[in-house]
This record gives C-alpha cells, sequence and structure tokens, in this order.
C-alpha cells in the first residue's frame, strides 16, 4: 500500500520551525546550462548529518528528471549509489547513510519554489524547472515529512590528502588535519591543512595539539572538559562564545565527512577537521596547504594575492600587489584549460569543479585553487 502513495499527486506542505539553509550555501554544482534547480536528500536517521544539498544545471528543453539528478550524482560521487524499478525509488545510499525500501520505510518526493516549503508530489519522473527545489525524504510512518537542507554536499575529488604539504611525526599512518575560520574579515574562504604521521591511536584532540606544539604560528586552547575554547593562527582568533563554537567532522573524503566528537580516534588517511560557527556551521571546506617554515623561502610563493568571488559562476577577478605577467587555469588532471594575462579570467565556459589558477609575476608563481559553480 505505501507504493500507492508515491504515485498520487498530494497537496502536502510542511514548514520549517527553524531556519534552513537557502540556494547561496549549495557548492557542489552538477551538470552545465543557464537554469539551475536545487536537489535535497534527507534519510531522516536520526544522525546530525541525515540531509544533504546539491545544484544541478541545465538548459531549457533538457527534460531533466529527477530520477536522472539521481545518475548525475552517481557519476559525480562514487559515494552515492540509488536503485530505482519501474520509475519507483527504491534504494538510496550515501556514504554512511542508507535508505533502504521497506527497511523499515519508502521514500517520498518533493517540489517547491524554496528549501522551506515544499510539498509532497508523484514521484522521481518529475522534470527540472528553473529556479525550483526538489528532494527526496526517507519514511511514510506515521506521516511523510519534507526534506530538511542541513549541510552543503561536497565532492570526494575537492581534495586529497597527497596534496599536503607539511607533515608532522613520524608513523606508518597519515592524516589530514584541517582548521576552517569559513571565512576572514574580508569574507573570503578560510581553511588551512596540515599532514600527520603516527602510529598507534590518535584521536582527533590529540592531532591538533600536536600540530599547535610544532607550528609556531598555530595556537589550539582546549579546556578540561574536551572544548576547543580558541584558536589562532597567524593573525586570525575564533574564541567559544554564545553563539559560535568549533566541532569537529571526520571522513575519508570530503564528501563523507560527518559529525563527531573531538576526541574521536583518527584512522590511516582519513580526513579530520573542525570548523567555526553556529549550529549551522559547514563542514571543513576545501583547505589551503600549509607550507612547512622550515624549508624558507619558496619559489612558488611571491606575492599576496586574492581571488574573488569565490565560488564563481563566470568571471573570476585578481588582487594582486605585482603585475601579472601570465594565468593560467589547470584542472584536477593536471591539464592547462585555459590562459589569460590581466586582473581577470572568464571561466564561464569551464565545466563545474575545483581548478588551481597559476599566477606568473616577475618574481614566480604562485598557485590558488578555486571553485567554478
Amino acid at each position: 500500500m505505501k507504493r500507492i502513495f508515491t504515485l498520487l499527486i498530494l497537496v502536502f506542505s510542511f514548514t520549517l520551525g527553524y531556519a534552513q539553509l537557502s540556494q547561496d550555501d549549495i557548492v557542489f554544482w552538477i551538470g552545465d546550462g543557464d537554469q539551475e534547480a536545487y536537489f535535497l536528500v534527507d534519510f531522516r536517521d536520526d544522525t546530525e548529518d541525515a540531509s544533504f544539498g546539491w545544484g544541478i544545471r541545465f538548459n531549457e528543453g533538457d527534460e531533466i528528471s529527477m530520477e536522472d539528478v539521481l545518475t548525475l550524482i552517481e557519476e559525480a560521487d562514487s559515494g552515492f549509489n540509488s536503485r530505482v524499478t519501474s520509475g519507483f525509488l527504491n534504494d538510496v545510499v550515501y556514504n554512511h547513510h542508507a535508505g533502504i525500501d521497506s527497511e523499515p520505510d519508502w521514500w517520498s518526493t518533493w517540489s517547491g519554489d524554496s528549501a522551506d516549503l515544499l510539498g509532497m508530489q508523484g514521484g522521481i519522473s518529475e522534470e527540472l524547472v528553473d529556479g525550483k527545489w526538489y528532494g527526496l525524504s526517507y519514511g511514510f510512518m506515521p506521516e511523510p515529512v519534507a526534506p530538511t537542507f542541513k549541510y552543503a554536499a561536497y565532492s570526494p575529488e575537492w581534495f586529497d590528502i597527497e596534496e599536503i604539504e607539511y607533515w608532522i611525526g613520524e608513523g606508518e599512518n597519515q592524516a589530514a588535519i584541517t582548521i576552517d575560520f569559513v571565512e576572514d574579515d574580508n569574507e573570503e574562504e578560510v581553511t588551512y591543512v596540515w599532514g600527520i604521521k603516527f602510529d598507534g591511536v590518535l584521536t582527533g584532540d590529540q592531532a591538533l595539539e600536536i600540530i599547535a606544539a610544532e607550528d609556531a604560528d598555530l595556537e589550539v586552547n582546549i579546556d578540561e572538559n574536551g572544548n576547543i575554547e580558541s584558536i589562532l593562527y597567524n593573525d586570525m582568533l575564533r574564541e567559544l562564545d554564545s553563539d559560535n563554537s568549533w566541532k569537529a567532522f571526520i571522513g575519508n573524503t570530503m564528501s563523507d565527512y560527518r559529525p563527531v566528537d573531538l576526541d574521536v580516534v583518527i584512522e590511516d588517511n582519513q580526513l579530520f577537521g573542525v570548523s567555526y560557527g553556529d549550529d549551522n556551521v559547514r563542514r571543513p571546506y576545501i583547505p589551503t596547504v600549509v607550507e612547512d617554515p622550515s624549508l624558507g623561502i619558496h619559489d612558488i610563493t611571491v606575492n599576496k594575492v586574492r581571488l574573488w568571488p569565490n565560488p564563481t559562476v563566470d568571471v573570476l577577478y585578481i588582487d594582486s600587489q605585482e603585475a601579472i605577467k601570465q594565468l593560467r587555469v589547470v584542472n584536477t588532471l593536471g591539464a592547462v584549460v585555459l590562459q589569460d594575462n590581466g586582473q581577470k579570467i572568464n571561466v564561464n565556459n569551464l565545466p563545474s569543479g575545483v581548478y588551481v589558477l597559476e599566477i606568473t609575476t616577475h618574481t614566480g608563481v604562485e598557485n590558488h585553487r578555486f571553485i567554478k559553480k
């Protein structure tokens, strides 16, 4: 009987009693085109990170259905899988989450004009319309509940542990330790990553203390209750207050970062990170790789540069203290996909994803990561 419900067009609206994220918080965009829609998947499994949001780009007339979106996400993220039979959504598995047909419930489908006003609709065959929200929510019993938007989905391709330059400690195991200040005074993304090598058992709080003891520019204060009181890196300070705190996350890729306690045990090749903010703070974002201070001056780092906006849809602007001789955009495969000079570069025709901008001046080359939405 439950299956019949997904084939009926039901008028069922649900308004949340708390603030949700908005389209501006979507960072993982899939597809190309001048039209955009938003897609939510809510596993409703009583975990803190039960729901996620993606952005979908397409052109008018593409006839992209919700079922097509599931396929697109699968192609972009190996941690995402779904099963559809005869137009009926059976299962969705996403990293450490799973909603399985009849075990113990079923998926409901939703659409609407915003994330906080979604109505239940007739199934995954519905085609996307520019500017609208679509979603899946696991569970009919005791009643269907609209999907929420808790975390922006991340791509597993955005960061690889092998990118780390500054490794601390010795041992057969390794992990990435990320500290995300979220944004600086100029509202620029500010996230850093260190590498740590270890044997035996390593917990998140121990990892933070180890890298702080080694890096003279970093100071981490953890109170007797195991809470981070403050983190200072260079001149950037974020302290515990009534509205904001440091929250810990762990994952095997950026895609499956999940909230954890600060003293979580870190396994080999895992990513552990902390982010500063309120209850809706983002998971640790794409980090800037910290350089080993013992290596001295690097040829590849020559001047202070600011990129904006980042992420960008079309034009990426560059503020540089030195005259720019050349700009090159490199994709994740190491191929040069754009080349220009001056204080800006148009990336409108690039597929959505993560790129490196190589900025050449008369003193050398500086690399900066950016996201093309």
